[in-house]
């Protein structure tokens, strides 16, 4: 999309149909600065109707909505998967609920972010047949900036670092979709097509102002 025109829109709805249609977990990857990350989070918590990071007005949406970013970027949020997923409401109530993570673009959070969601895993294991990862967390990736850190720097060599924990972030999560926006796309139209992380194998799509 152009400067301008309205990629977080996009994004929000984006993340809305993408709720409709059965995403569990929602991951924005919204650049490295964190006044980037703060207007996004805003702009979710406005979009959600998030109080303290919570939704749970099911007359709105199908299942409770909560963002363990509302407040902190991912790795200093003070959650372990417990908190980040709210396994406790899902093994009280049976209930799954809609995650929305907000986050830097730091290899550390991606990291973090990967940890957590192995911890998940074997949560679901444990949890005899109610959760299962592949079935109950569906992932949607938005990466914001994609041009940004996101493409290997080093196609020659070993993938650079902020690529890789992204590559692994997808081989971590069995069901997930990944969506970049971009305003100066030429990076990404230059990526390697096989590559899990750079090149919109599947479509692109312009943004009008």
């Amino acid at each position: 999309g152009m400067v301008q025109s309205g990629k977080t829109a996009s994004m929000i709805n984006l993340i809305s149909m993408g709720i409709i249609s059965g995403y569990r977990l929602i991951i924005i990857l919204a650049g490295d600065k964190d006044s980037l990350r703060k207007q996004t989070q805003k702009r979710v918590n406005e979009a959600f109707n998030l109080t303290n990071g919570v939704n749970t007005d099911l007359s709105w949406s199908k299942y409770p909505i909560h963002s363990p970013t509302f407040k902190d970027d991912f790795s200093h949020t003070g959650f372990d998967y417990t908190g980040t997923f709210q396994t406790s409401m899902m093994a009280g109530n049976y209930e799954q609920l809609t995650t929305i993570i907000v986050m830097k673009k730091w290899t550390s959070h991606i990291e973090d972010l990967i940890e957590q969601i192995k911890a998940l895993d074997n949560w679901c294991s444990r949890s005899r047949g109610e959760f299962d990862l592949t079935e109950s967390f569906p992932a949607l990736i938005l990466d914001d900036e994609a041009d940004y850190a996101s493409q290997n720097t080093n196609p020659l060599g070993d993938p650079s670092a902020t690529h890789s924990a992204l590559v692994s972030l997808r081989k971590t999560i069995p069901r997930n979709c990944y969506a970049a926006y971009t305003a100066t796309p030429q990076a990404c139209l230059s990526a390697n097509p096989n590559d899990l992380i750079g090149y919109p194998k599947d479509f692109f799509w312009l943004l009008e102002p």
